[in-house]
């Protein structure tokens, strides 16, 4: 049997018991990038706006869960995506922030004895259907990866190979100090 490739970004696996899930951000009104649910986000400098992370950024704040706003005509938006160069006020961006968090995430490939080493990821787009991210684990950084892979994921018919569903847990986050 093999693994189906869909990727979606991450997903919250595991908070270790913790009540907060997310914490809440900001998206400058008109960012021009569209953010999916589950996609790599960092801060970028501004208050607590934040935009999308690329991989080995050691400065990745978390994942992005979604967001809220009020559009041109004023109605309220709750939304699993942030659509690109969305105009808005009232911005909330919700993120996954914890980097004690596990996540699950479909990897290009995946060895048994890759669980232990570290991966970063590719950032793919935003599926405008569904608001999922197309981001997907990348076992090209098997040293200096920003993820700890755990190991693959307990999910019925996921196997070694390529496409595999993975735990993964940060090493390298905004709040983590080295």
């Amino acid at each position: 049997m093999s693994n189906t490739d869909s990727a979606y970004g991450l997903r919250l696996y595991d908070s270790g018991g913790k009540s907060a899930y997310f914490s809440d951000y900001t998206i400058a009104s008109g960012y021009a990038t569209g953010l999916g649910e589950g996609e790599f986000v960092k801060m970028t400098g501004t208050g607590r706006n934040i935009e999308i992370s690329a991989a080995t950024e050691e400065d990745c704040i978390g994942i992005f869960k979604g967001c809220m706003y009020v559009d041109p005509s004023g109605k309220q938006v709750f939304s699993p995506q942030w659509p690109a160069a969305q105009v808005a006020t009232e911005i909330t961006a919700l993120v996954y922030d914890d980097p004690s968090f596990t996540f699950i995430g479909q990897v290009d490939t995946f060895a048994a004895d890759d669980a232990g080493t570290t991966v970063d990821w590719t950032s793919g787009s935003v599926n405008t259907r569904t608001g999922m991210s197309t981001t997907q684990l990348d076992t090209t950084h098997a040293t200096d990866g920003s993820l700890h892979l755990l190991r693959l994921a307990p999910i019925p018919g996921n196997v070694v190979g390529a496409y595999a569903k993975v735990l993964v847990r940060f090493l390298k986050h905004h709040l983590i100090v080295s």
